[in-house]
């Protein structure tokens, strides 16, 4: 039984390493695993040649592996030598690859990393890795998948992966790929949650479940003292509502002197977490005075409500909407250009495509004859 089983080992062992290939970790470490048994008895097997060889396996299966990835991409090198020195001739004939981006493109380990400075070329590495991999390994293009942190690098990748080469492949965000491969099982579609949305979500939370759980509600507060405060009297309430109104009597009874001045400080501490007089979370800070000041001023609004006068045929969420006298609906429109759209920290064709939103939107409530306020 021993006998047939290192057979076996050896066998693949030895057509492991005749592979014109570049063997993986975990290609290698799967055929080990097959034998752990075996391995694991080493000791226990009698004096022979089998024993002597699997020793010898165990200690040099590493450097064997090493060795044969190091002979491979050095003859690949010189295999490929004319195909990476033109791979970019047809985009851009300056573009030429040295012996570090090669390599990287000929590694085919299960993880890579590639340490780089700005502007060093990793983009174009990994455009290139891309393109070797169906030119000279042949796969195929709907089985490769390009995945970075930012929109702005994944634009960068498209644009010379899909555009320049057109090699049809899937180049998005982290976030992008996660929520794809959500709506690819949900009959419903979901979207990316907004920043104001999750801290809607966890008040929700708390208010509605964890506030009823004391003790869970008084190690929350005390892992995040800084972010949320309850009296020591809310363990006296089973409901957050029943609470929430004691704390308003108190707190009423306590600063009725000088409310307005407790009224600012609320505003703004609350101006910090974008979070309104209200109660609601906004997308910014300058969304967030427009909103204090519609409250404190009685003004009725919504925030970023569907607007409607379309027909629900185009998908708009204006800031904020007002309601006017006889049903009138004014509408408010927020536009960071001056503080929040500078070079540097966007794009030129990012601040393109922001004021060419605007004037969507312009030409949206020109088109119904409705009521636009621009701040």
């Amino acid at each position: 039984m021993q006998n047939n089983s290192y057979n076996e080992l050896y066998l693949k062992i030895y057509q492991l390493l005749q592979k014109d290939s570049y063997i993986s970790k975990k290609e290698y470490q799967e055929i080990i695993d097959q034998y752990t048994i075996l391995f694991d008895t080493i000791q226990k097997l009698p004096n022979t040649n089998i024993k002597e060889n699997l020793i010898t396996i165990s200690n040099n299966i590493d450097n064997w592996i090493i060795n044969h990835n190091k002979k491979f991409v050095e003859k690949k090198l010189i295999e490929y030598e004319n195909y990476f020195d033109h791979i970019f001739d047809a985009v851009d004939p300056s573009i030429k690859l040295d012996m570090e981006q090669r390599k990287a493109i000929l590694t085919d380990e299960d993880y890579s990393l590639v340490i780089a400075g700005a502007g060093s070329g990793k983009t174009t590495t990994m455009t290139a890795k891309v393109k070797y991999l169906i030119d000279k390994c042949h796969i195929k293009s709907d089985e490769i998948v390009v995945l970075s942190f930012t929109n702005k690098a994944v634009e960068e990748l498209d644009s010379r992966i899909n555009q320049d080469f057109n090699l049809k492949v899937n180049v998005e965000t982290f976030h992008k790929l996660g929520l794809d491969i959500l709506n690819s099982r949900l009959t419903k579609k979901v979207k990316a949650i907004e920043e104001k949305d999750k801290k809607e979500i966890i008040n929700k939370y708390i208010k509605e479940t964890i506030f009823k759980d004391k003790k869970e509600l008084f190690h929350i507060k005390d892992l995040f003292h800084n972010d949320i405060f309850f009296d020591s009297s809310c363990a006296n309430y089973l409901n957050f509502e029943d609470y929430w109104n004691h704390f308003i009597k108190i707190t009423y009874e306590k600063e009725k002197g000088h409310l307005k001045e407790y009224n600012t400080s609320q505003m703004e501490s609350r101006l910090d977490h974008n979070q309104s007089i209200n109660g609601e979370f906004l997308r910014s800070k300058p969304e967030t005075i427009i909103a204090n000041f519609l409250f404190t001023n009685n003004i009725e609004y919504s925030y970023e409500e569907k607007y409607e006068e379309s027909e629900n045929r185009i998908n708009y969420n204006p800031d904020f909407t007002v309601y006017g006298p006889k049903g009138k609906k004014i509408y408010i429109e927020f536009y960071g250009l001056t503080k929040y759209m500078q070079y540097g920290r966007y794009s030129k064709e990012e601040i393109l495509e922001y004021n060419y939103l605007i004037q969507k939107k312009k030409i949206l409530h020109q088109k119904y004859q409705t009521e636009l306020i621009e701040v």
